[in-house]
């Protein structure tokens, strides 16, 4: 007499964390104590054997998993549902600034969320304040350092960015200022200024006894002159303008015809390369237009070129310890001397 097999009972649990599910069979049991199979069919396509499986989802979602149990004459099954969710990655915070004056400007947008998750933008601005945004403004009170803290949020995890960014009122710009010499031909039908200015003028005009400006045509190097009726007696005031709308206004000249004194020519001398020992190079700045400067090394006195507005050079040899005396000369035919510069 041979007893009827029993067929076992199929029974499992499942375990997930993230993308991967732990399957277990050992519930399964055999009433007649037979050897059982384990059979899994996963539910993606995929299957396994034996008594634990463990399987990696490609994807979040529900998938039906059958235990099929076998011993060695019957089956049984069992099947549920296992829901596996990718875990969050959390985003990556980031940011640019830049400032103008105690103005910064700060830039989130190169945050990132690997999960393609939506950001919120918080920002802490190192002052007590508080904002929010992808991209933001923020003026600070005062000069200084200020620690700037980003933190972004993809709803399931933060992340922070911190930089320090520094604020300072901008300098001040440069006053235009300028030097006016009248021209000592003085007549009632010509007028005529030199004018040494911050920065070569755009403009140059004139105003006489109070009334609209007249520009001035420049006639040569620093000066400016028109043919235009000026009587004896008259208030004359100059005004100089440059590239961009800056003016320097000159003191009140009372016009006369006797011709007066010149003022003395002057120059002042500011060599550029006194460590060089081949190259000589001297910043003129002259009362009147010059149009000739020596470099003097004992009674031997050479010629420089004029390179820019106001800078004379020449390849010469100066050895090291050397006395070299500038001398300009002035349209007028006036001098001035340097002192003596040692080289190198």
């Amino acid at each position: 007499v041979v007893k009827p097999n029993a067929a076992p009972t199929a029974s499992f649990t499942s375990t997930t964390d993230g993308l991967k599910a732990t399957l277990d069979a050992s519930g399964s049991t055999d009433a007649d104590g037979d050897t059982l199979t384990y059979s899994w069919d996963l539910g993606d396509g995929t299957s396994a054997t034996g008594l634990l499986a463990d399987h990696v989802y490609a994807e979040s979602g529900t998938y039906t998993v059958t235990l099929t149990v076998d011993d060695g004459n019957a089956t049984a099954t069992s099947q549920k549902d296992v829901t596996v969710v990718k875990p969050n990655a959390a985003p990556t915070a980031s940011f640019t600034s830049t400032t103008d004056g105690h103005t910064a400007t700060l830039d989130a947008s190169g945050s990132t969320d690997a999960d393609g998750d939506a950001l919120t933008y918080s920002w802490d601005l190192g002052d007590g304040t508080t904002k929010t945004g992808v991209a933001i403004g923020h003026t600070y009170a005062g000069d200084g350092s200020y620690t700037v803290t980003l933190t972004v949020d993809d709803g399931q995890a933060t992340n922070t960015a911190q930089r320090t960014v520094s604020v300072a009122a901008p300098a001040p710009s440069q006053q235009y200022s300028a030097d006016f010499r009248v021209s000592p031909n003085v007549n009632e039908w010509w007028v005529e200024v030199t004018v040494q200015a911050t920065s070569e003028p755009a403009k140059v005009e004139v105003s006489v006894d109070g009334g609209s400006w007249i520009a001035l045509d420049k006639t040569s190097w620093g000066t400016w002159a028109k043919s235009t009726y000026t009587p004896v007696g008259s208030s004359v005031v100059f005004r100089a303008m440059d590239a961009s709308g800056q003016t320097a206004t000159s003191s009140t000249y009372t016009w006369m015809t006797t011709e007066p004194e010149p003022d003395p020519f002057t120059a002042t001398f500011r060599p550029k390369t006194q460590s060089n020992p081949w190259w000589v190079e001297v910043v003129v700045t002259a009362s009147e237009e010059v149009v000739r400067v020596q470099a003097c090394i004992g009674a031997t006195c050479t010629d420089l070129s004029k390179t820019e507005w106001d800078s004379w050079a020449k390849k010469m040899r100066v050895k090291k310890g050397t006395e070299v005396v500038f001398v300009a000369t002035s349209i007028s035919g006036a001098t001035a001397t340097s002192q003596a510069f040692v080289w190198g």
